[in-house]
């Protein structure tokens, strides 16, 4: 589906199926996006500020450039996707997964509680006041 720039603030789209869309440059600000499935979609420069993504798939998704400022990604699957140049200042990502997620000068201030373990996080990403947490062997 192509939702490529679309003015879609506030949306309630909670438990949508949107895997393999074009939401490139979309609004979703504010949106609900609680257990959307958007797998392999392509969000690159999405406003996704202060949106509920609770429990969203975005597994292999293109968030590049994307700002999720204050949203809420608690529990959500970002496993390999490309998230270079995100802004992710002040979001929620406890509890979230980041494995093989590519964070390359990603803005990272203020997060707290993200699982970073397997993220590519350099070079160049900001983590000013940011709580990351990675296991090791």
């Amino acid at each position: 589906m192509d939702f490529s720039s679309a003015l879609l603030r506030g949306t309630q789209l909670q438990h949508t199926q949107l895997q393999h869309s074009n939401l490139h440059a979309a609004n979703l600000e504010f949106s609900n996006l609680q257990h959307a499935k958007l797998s392999n979609s392509t969000l690159q420069d999405a406003n996704l500020q202060g949106a509920n993504m609770q429990g969203c798939s975005l597994e292999g998704a293109v968030l590049q450039r994307a700002s999720m400022v204050r949203a809420d990604l608690s529990g959500a699957n970002l496993q390999g996707a490309d998230c270079a140049w995100a802004n992710f200042t002040e979001a929620n990502l406890r509890d979230a997964s980041l494995k093989n997620c590519r964070l390359a000068l990603a803005m990272l201030v203020g997060v707290r509680h993200a699982n970073t373990e397997g993220a590519e996080l350099n070079p160049g990403a900001e983590a000013a006041d940011a709580e990351l947490e990675y296991e090791s062997d």
